[in-house]
């Protein structure tokens, strides 16, 4: 690192600046298990790890606003882990929707590497001057809300996953003769791979995420249900005994 300048501010305290901001390769990481034995990889404390020896580096050689530059070079390392963890669920949804382990681990290194920035505020900050102090302390909490609110945003990846695509062709069978006469196959095809879905997020996904997901999974079969039923349940209920059709209805809600 370059030696910082009288005010900090030079040429050569800018070029230190910039060599400060970390240079991270994002790996598959070995997974282990949280005290709650929901799954979470090893990115979340590699990720503080190399945070707070980056920002040390840039407390030993710079002050002022170059410190400032290069401690949200450093808490910018956040938003790679983030975007590479939202990559990786994407590629495993495009590949298969079968194994939701990955997806689960992603989530929850999220939450947790949100977790570690707030737990680790005070240390990152301590030993900075007010201003600089106050900066870096709410770029912390920023990165913190950017981490939660990314995991948060995989809900709405799973949901389609676990509705439109794994459901969609049992859904097709609702509302036919077959439906109509006491046939509760597709019905129960249906509880049964929600089941399925919910269970697999269960063993593996923090609580939090969980009931977000089941609650977003259970509101998008029922609004399918209820807009198959709208467009298909008037044909049917022209062509079907009206007292059978009500009976099946009442039976399924």
């Amino acid at each position: 690192a370059a030696e910082k300048g009288a005010d900090g501010n030079g040429d050569d305290a800018a070029a230190a600046a910039a060599a400060a901001a970390p240079t991270i390769q994002i790996r598959q990481s070995q997974l282990i298990n949280t005290a709650d034995t929901n799954l979470v990889s090893s990115g979340p404390g590699d990720v503080m790890k190399c945070l707070k020896e980056q920002v040390e580096l840039a407390k030993t050689w710079l002050e002022g606003d170059a410190l400032r530059v290069a401690t949200l070079n450093c808490v910018n390392c956040v938003i790679i882990f983030c975007d590479k963890q939202l990559d990786t669920i994407a590629e495993v949804l495009e590949v298969s929707s079968e194994d939701l382990t990955i997806c689960c681990v992603c989530i929850n290194s999220m939450s947790y590497l949100s977790e570690l920035l707030m737990e680790e505020c005070d240390t990152l900050c301590s030993g900075m001057g007010g201003e600089v102090r106050m900066f870096l302390a709410n770029q912390v909490e920023v990165q913190s809300r950017l981490c939660m609110d990314a995991a948060v945003s995989v809900v709405e990846m799973l949901v389609p996953v676990a509705v439109d695509e794994t459901l969609g062709a049992t859904y097709d069978t609702l509302f036919d003769q077959k439906w109509v006469s006491n046939d509760d196959f597709a019905i129960r095809t249906i509880v049964a791979t929600l089941n399925d879905f919910v269970s697999e997020l269960h063993r593996s996904l923090l609580p939090y995420f969980y009931q977000k997901c089941v609650l977003a999974i259970v509101e998008r079969a029922v609004v399918l249900y209820i807009e198959l039923l709208m467009n298909t349940g008037p044909t049917i209920h022209e062509t079907a005994d009206k007292e059978a059709f009500a009976v099946a209805l009442k039976r399924v809600g």
